[in-house]
């Protein structure tokens, strides 16, 4: 795992998943508007943006097989369509998004990319998890 410097805490590197996945859904918005020249993939070779996004979506994938919500969508009967409707406007049970990202702020840790080293003892993956 990686570490902070010292001088910054000295704590591991870490992001809340739930950034990730919001980096994720940008990713797939962008792609569906056919903007690939901005963002975090902006600056990546259209090989490397393809494996990216691939890795965006199996981990979108992962999450909602893990959190599988089983709300039960109700069918309804919409004017002008010839079969029942699913009501998307179930509600659901959700964490407080805001306190979440508070959290998140509360925490931050901002370095420098220049003062992000190597530190010893770090061992190298053989790829990407």
């Amino acid at each position: 795992m990686t570490r902070y410097p010292d001088e910054y805490g000295g704590d591991y590197m870490a992001t809340v998943e739930v950034i990730h996945q919001l980096h994720c859904i940008d990713m797939l918005r962008r792609v569906s508007w056919g903007d690939h020249s901005s963002g975090h993939g902006a600056h990546e070779s259209p090989g490397d943006f393809r494996i990216h996004l691939d890795h965006c979506i199996e981990m979108l994938r992962q999450n909602i097989m893990c959190h599988a919500d089983v709300t039960m969508l109700t069918y309804d009967w919409v004017e002008g369509v010839k079969d029942p409707f699913p009501n998307f406007r179930i509600p659901h049970r959700c964490r407080n998004f805001e306190k979440v990202l508070d959290w998140v702020d509360e925490h931050r840790v901002v370095v420098p990319k220049s003062k992000m080293v190597r530190l010893e003892g770090n061992v190298d993956l053989p790829s990407p998890p």
